[in-house]
């Protein structure tokens, strides 16, 4: 299987199911599916083809998950940037990785504009909501959405995740497909997961466990709750309201809970599985 064969069977089994909470928003299997069609047959107008990097630096919302289920339909290979590493690691990033597009959130354009003198080749920009560069929604919905077809393999290159902690530059980590989908079944299998489950994410996206609890969910045919970032309060009022069965934290984060004075106010009752490392 191929990563981005997980949403093209979730829209064909389970179409009108909530695929993807946001706020107010909700997403089906469906809906969430042909925009990243949409998403795909845009870049590929762009003449973005399999193998090529494709960038993204933006705040966890939509569009990062199309964005990352688009590169993985058309055969690119995603590298999602930490929007706080400092400037000349990202400038760093894009260069070392061969970005050919990057997708950025309307809140970084003031940093590319301080690093655009360290980008000897500037790739492709596309914005999502305003500002310059091409416009994420206007691609999207310019495009029909229609499946694309493209050769791939298990083993062909999906992600390129920088480390972070380490001495010197940020260090490239290759992840195939293959690679993303065996770590997605042992977490199935060791965590107890089930169908019924609805997951909530409150990590940047730009982490590996963020994307990995994402590829797990969407593995089940379960619907994923998205916070922007975390916050206490909010993240157990959400929890609350949507009903979510499964969380992943870092430590640092379940102190924070703990220490929130109210959480004995919230109902909870649904949560039955709490991951947590760091």
């Amino acid at each position: 299987m191929l990563v981005g064969e997980l949403l093209t069977r979730n829209a064909r089994r389970y179409p009108d199911k909530v695929a993807l909470t946001y706020g107010a928003k909700r997403h089906t299997f469906a809906e969430l599916n042909n925009h990243v069609n949409g998403l795909v047959q845009g870049l590929h107008g762009l003449g973005m083809k399999p193998g090529d990097r494709l960038a993204i630096l933006a705040d966890n919302c939509p569009e990062y998950i199309e964005t990352i289920f688009a590169a993985a339909k058309a055969g690119l290979v995603i590298v999602p940037i930490n929007t706080r590493l400092r400037e000349e690691d990202i400038a760093f990033i894009i260069q070392d990785s061969g970005a050919g597009v990057l997708i950025l959130s309307e809140g970084c354009w003031e940093l590319i504009k301080s690093i655009r003198y360290l980008l000897t080749a500037a790739p492709h920009f596309i914005t999502i909501g305003n500002g310059p560069g091409e416009n994420y929604e206007g691609l999207v919905t310019s495009s029909l959405p229609q499946a694309f077809s493209v050769s791939l393999k298990e083993d062909d290159l999906y992600c390129i995740a920088y480390t972070g902690g380490t001495t010197g530059l940020p260090k490239g980590a290759m992840l195939s497909h293959r690679n993303i989908l065996a770590a997605t079944v042992d977490g199935i299998a060791d965590f107890g997961f089930n169908f019924k489950d609805i997951g909530l994410v409150c990590h940047p996206l730009f982490h590996i466990s963020a994307l990995w609890t994402v590829f797990t969910l969407f593995y089940m045919g379960n619907s994923c709750v998205l916070m922007k970032n975390f916050d206490a309060r909010s993240l157990l009022e959400t929890v609350e309201r949507e009903k979510v069965t499964s969380l992943a934290l870092a430590s640092p984060l379940v102190i924070a809970l703990l220490h929130e004075p109210d959480i004995g106010k919230f109902n909870l009752s649904s949560l039955r599985v709490l991951l947590y490392a760091g």
